[in-house]
């Protein structure tokens, strides 16, 4: 499971598809082209990411495959029964990671062993998905345990969640509702109290946890994290190098990826802390903006350091850095230490507040249960401590505001619009505000905006509003886009030093959903299957 381009520097390039994580030009690279849209079936993690899904298919063919032929002496039927089932579920997993990157995938079920057995056409998204993936995720249901003795093993409710995921994906929306109901009132998970839990090593299995990836640092000590497994020539780690993307360089990191100024813009001024929360004291943003990103004004320590000046030095245009998944409240800058930027912290690939989120889309589209949507997305917001939409609508005539509209571009930024609530109005809410900042930096934000089909949209809406920002901080000077000295005043809500970087054009631009909704099937592939290209 511990593939980089599952989780790490190889998967990280493809969140800069999105609007709430950009790049720098410094580095350039994959990066770029992935953000910037211009990128082609050969490109770095295309071909990785194709890889790594079919050796963890080839691994669990393997178990399922020879696992008949284990003496019944060795296990109960139970026991078979359940390792039959993780290993089932574990080659659904990797067939949906193909299925909704690629749109399709080459199906094999067997140890494929001779030449003519790997030329075969790719099948459809559809197919993957009924003859692989559901009856896969069907069979762990029915055979995995609640919980296991030992953490980080796969249970039904992962399976659950996961096949419903799948049914919310492809709209089956009561499916959906339904399994995502039986995971919550299981009784088996809970919200962590403070959202940071999930991004920590302190916070490794919590209550929030229904499935989750595990790295250390602590086995294969030296060895590098930006391999996985055995080489002939090299051996890999247990850890993560997400360190190198998410990271700034004071921290061993490359600053590769960085949230947008609309995703800190958010943050800072969307995300309105409970004045309740009265324990927070100085702190002046909600719990959740605390556990995503740093900012200039972020209090607390940020790999030992607790003054904001000295985040190395927010300049060049970043506003922010990402939190999440790396040991930023350690003393020892352990992604400094020449491990490949080793990162022991657990990647959870899904948590309750995602299924909460999930369930209140889901019972939303199925029938218009605006109540049930809006109670599940408040237990999220009450946990990160904002104020809920409950609580706008009492002291609003029952109105909700549009936080996902910038105040710092409109004609009065001392003032929210606010709209109706309805199923438009709470659905527009789950897309543009809770499930972004909730599950920022997750890996969810690109195949949210391609299954709502409002990709081509968001980028358009976020180009006009990255040129209005341009027009009332920069001088004149199209090309450098340098801060007026004289229009300081108005950086609010964010923190930018010396010039504005464009985030935007290049995906406003070059974005086609006919090229770009799905990834093309490697070259590699194609060389070695002739049918792959069907």
């Amino acid at each position: 499971m511990q593939f980089k381009s599952i989780w790490g520097a190889a998967g990280a390039k493809l969140l800069t598809r999105s609007d709430i994580v950009t790049t720098t030009t410094i580095w350039g690279g994959d990066y770029t082209q992935f953000n910037e849209f211009i990128y082609n079936n050969n490109t770095g993690t295309i071909p990785l990411l194709w890889s790594d899904c079919y050796v963890g298919i080839y691994r669990a063919n393997q178990v399922l495959s020879n696992l008949p032929n284990v003496a019944d002496d060795n296990f109960t039927q139970e026991e078979r029964d359940q390792v039959e089932a993780q290993a089932k579920f574990l080659r659904a997993f990797f067939y949906w990671q193909l299925a909704y990157n690629y749109g399709k995938a080459i199906i094999h079920t067997d140890i494929v062993s001779q030449i003519e057995d790997f030329t075969k056409a790719p099948s459809s998204k559809e197919d993957v998905l009924s003859q692989v993936v559901i009856p896969d995720l069907e069979y762990a249901i029915e055979n995995l345990p609640v919980e296991w003795s030992e953490k980080g093993r796969i249970t039904t409710g992962a399976a659950k969640s996961l096949l419903a995921k799948t049914y919310l994906y492809e709209k089956e929306w009561s499916k959906a509702a339904s399994l995502l109901l039986e995971v919550i009132e299981s009784g088996t998970y809970s919200l962590a109290s403070d959202p940071v839990e999930n991004f920590v090593l302190a916070g490794e299995y919590n209550s929030e946890s229904i499935f989750e990836i595990n790295y250390t640092l602590n086995y294969k000590e030296n060895n590098l994290a930006s391999i996985v497994d055995d080489y002939s020539d090299r051996t890999g780690s247990e850890a993560s190098n997400i360190g190198v993307s998410f990271a700034g360089y004071e921290a061993g990191g490359y600053n590769s990826c960085l949230p947008t100024y609309w995703l800190e813009e958010m943050f800072i001024d969307s995300d309105e802390k409970d004045p309740n929360y009265g324990k927070w004291g100085s702190n002046v943003y909600s719990r959740r903006t605390y556990a995503s990103i740093v900012t200039e004004k972020g209090l607390g320590p940020y790999f030992g350091s607790d003054d904001p000046g000295t985040y190395a030095a927010f300049r060049y245009g970043w506003a922010s850095k990402i939190k999440k998944f790396i040991p930023w409240d350690t003393n020892d800058g352990p992604l400094n230490q020449g491990l490949g930027s080793g990162c022991g912290v657990n990647y959870k690939v899904i948590r309750l507040a995602d299924i909460y989120l999930m369930y209140a889309e889901a019972v939303l589209n199925d029938n218009g249960d605006v109540a049930t949507a809006i109670e599940y997305i408040d237990k999220v917001r009450a946990r990160a401590g904002v104020i809920t939409l409950a609580q706008y609508q009492a002291d609003n005539g029952g109105m909700i505001p549009q936080l996902h509209l910038s105040r710092f571009n409109s004609d009065d930024p001392s003032s929210r619009s606010f709209t109706e609530v309805n199923a438009a109005s709470i659905m527009t809410h789950i897309q543009m505000v809770e499930r972004p900042l909730e599950l920022c930096f997750e890996g969810h934000r690109w195949h949210d905006l391609r299954r709502w089909g409002i990709t081509e949209d968001v980028f358009k809406a976020r180009r006009a509003d990255e040129l209005v920002m341009i027009s009332k901080l920069c001088t004149e000077d199209p090309v450098s886009q340098a801060i007026d000295s004289d229009k300081e005043s108005v950086v609010y809500p964010w923190y930018i030093e010396e010039y504005v970087r464009t985030q935007y054009a290049g995906p406003a631009a070059n974005y086609i959903p006919e090229e770009h909704d799905f990834l093309g099937i490697p070259d590699v592939e194609i060389q070695t299957n002739p049918l792959a290209n069907e």
